[in-house]
């Protein structure tokens, strides 16, 4: 199939590495996610590398490859959605939230479902004084605001998971007649750093 469109992953200015809002939308992740589990091969393996704070010290090269390891695991296992995406970092794994948010661009879209302007939303996702300040007065978002306060940062991003399955998201995406682009590259701003990781070639492009 001749490659004639392009799907842009970009995100949202200003917001953290790792749990940044991006365009990745809900209908193509889940769609992708299915697209993992049924596949009747081995799932391609990719070396994640996630940077950024891990514990209490900045570690840009700690290799964490073994969380997607888990995340293989269990999709080819079959186990249940809910119990893989568990496995990302800052994600919460409650069951009986009637939400099911995991992903910082949920909530992202369901503040904005609720007429909340997108700069609100955004400050929202990252601001846990500001959540209780939107929350306050609705019994749903009082749900909501309870699963949500334990933690600065709630959720994982869209993004984050793509990332540890790139490999296979392009390959998906190649079969929908998609090439994949990354606005900014593939470890969100830091060409640098992704080439001496030797993940992207002196264009850009993924290794």
């Amino acid at each position: 199939m001749k490659q004639n469109k392009i799907y842009e992953i970009s995100f949202i200015a200003g917001t953290i590495n790792w749990v940044s809002i991006s365009s990745i939308d809900k209908n193509t992740l889940d769609a992708f996610i299915d697209y993992l589990y049924k596949l009747d091969r081995d799932i391609i393996l990719d070396k994640y590398i996630p940077g950024g704070l891990v514990g209490v010290a900045v570690r840009p090269y700690l290799d964490k490859t073994s969380i997607v390891e888990k995340m293989i695991r269990e999709i080819k296992s079959n186990n249940n959605v809910n119990l893989m995406l568990s496995h990302i970092h800052f994600s919460f794994s409650d069951n009986n939230n009637p939400f099911h948010f995991y992903f910082v661009e949920d909530l992202y879209d369901y503040l904005l479902s609720h007429d909340i302007d997108k700069e609100t939303a955004i400050e929202a996702c990252f601001d846990k004084d500001k959540r209780k300040e939107l929350l306050k007065d609705n019994q749903e978002y009082q749900d909501i605001l309870k699963w949500l306060s334990t933690g600065y940062w709630p959720f994982s991003s869209r993004w984050k998971f793509i990332y540890m399955f790139r490999s296979e998201f392009i390959n998906f995406m190649k079969e929908r007649g998609y090439t994949v682009s990354i606005k900014g590259g593939w470890i969100l701003n830091d060409k640098n750093r992704e080439m001496k990781l030797g993940l992207i070639d002196i264009e850009g492009n993924l290794l």
